[in-house]
């Protein structure tokens, strides 16, 4: 940081003093001596201390797409600095809700959007796992997820991240029989696999 002169006027005795061209969430002292209208100079420095703030948004580390069950999935994030995680699921093909709206989404599932959340993402080598529940089975999707850190400006993300995602299939076939006297009797399936049937015989 360079040197900064400032006249400071005789008639106050607090002032505003400010600088420009420093980084962000870095460490300054701040080095002030003062003189006077007549030349008498401060016989020694005041140091002064200073932490600029941070205004930078967090860096997504992790963002995965994983434990996808049938109606369940779980949205890992891992940010670069302790923050939170907005995040919305929605139907594959459809557009994730623009930033402003992922943010909302800790209060407000937007339109269209199978589910949404928040998750607490700390500063750490692991990253944390949002659960997200009532999907459908065997259907695409699109997780959406952005970014805010947890400084005193809640710095956040300009975009999000979007990972494609397809549920399992869980729901078991269906067998349509339909029996006509005198024959063996005929049966489909709704789905692939390999059909079992029983026949039990009356008297």
């Amino acid at each position: 940081m360079g040197q900064n002169t400032y006249a400071m006027p005789v008639a106050l005795t607090n002032s505003n003093i400010s600088w420009s061209g420093l980084t962000a969430n870095t460490d300054y002292i701040l080095r002030l001596i003062a003189v006077d209208a007549v030349g008498n100079c401060q016989p020694a420095f005041t140091d002064l201390p200073v932490h600029t703030l941070d205004n930078i948004p967090p860096n997504t580390l992790v963002f995965e797409v994983v434990d996808i069950g049938g109606t369940t999935a779980g949205l890992q994030i891992a940010l670069d600095e302790p923050g939170t995680g907005f995040f919305a699921v929605v139907p594959k093909g459809t557009t994730c809700p623009a930033a402003a709206v992922l943010f909302a989404a800790a209060t407000t599932v937007p339109p269209g959007a199978a589910a949404a959340g928040i998750v607490a993402v700390p500063l750490g080598t692991a990253p944390v796992t949002a659960n997200v529940t009532g999907l459908t089975s065997e259907t695409d999707y699109t997780a959406c997820v952005i970014a805010a850190d947890a400084t005193k400006l809640q710095n956040k993300q300009p975009a999000g991240l979007s990972k494609d995602f397809r549920t399992l299939d869980i729901t078991p076939p269906a067998v349509v029989v339909k029996i006509t006297p005198g024959t063996d009797g005929n049966f489909t399936c709704d789905r692939y696999g390999q059909p079992q049937v029983h026949v039990h015989g009356t008297t």
